[in-house]
């Protein structure tokens, strides 16, 4: 099986873009990009060779995740938990917008990161549950 590549994205106006990304770069990137969300936590866009997106949050202790496939058409994914982490709404900044996250789209961060792990590797994404909004 080729290796697959993953191409990131995040800013004020999705102006930061890394490409060609295998797992272990993939990796480094969202480390350093967790340091600079610590202040104001923020999404990050990954896409594979055939358009699918996985968006993550990073800069706190819990993520969301969002998921659109290469159609770019409905349905779009969330992440879903029926054991909240939190009370209230997790706010990431996008592409200088705030977006909002209920405590039932709120997963641990390392449970987000072991779903983009799959994603990156193999495309895989059922780490976690899903519902669609």
């Amino acid at each position: 099986m080729a290796t697959r590549r993953i191409k990131a994205w995040w800013g004020p106006g999705d102006d930061e873009v890394a490409e060609g990304l295998g797992v272990e770069d993939l990796e480094a990137l969202l480390d350093r990009l967790e340091a600079l969300g610590a202040a104001r936590p923020f999404l990050v866009d990954l896409s594979d060779e055939e358009g699918n997106v996985l968006t993550v949050g990073v800069g706190a202790p819990v993520t969301a995740l969002a998921f659109m496939d290469g159609s770019q058409d409905p349905p779009y994914l969330t992440s879903d938990t029926e054991e909240p982490l939190i009370e209230g709404t997790m706010w990431f900044d996008y592409a200088g917008a705030e977006s909002e996250f209920g405590p039932e789209q709120v997963i641990s961060a390392e449970v987000g990161r072991s779903v983009v792990r799959a994603f990156a590797a193999t495309g895989d994404r059922s780490g976690v549950a899903w519902s669609e909004v």
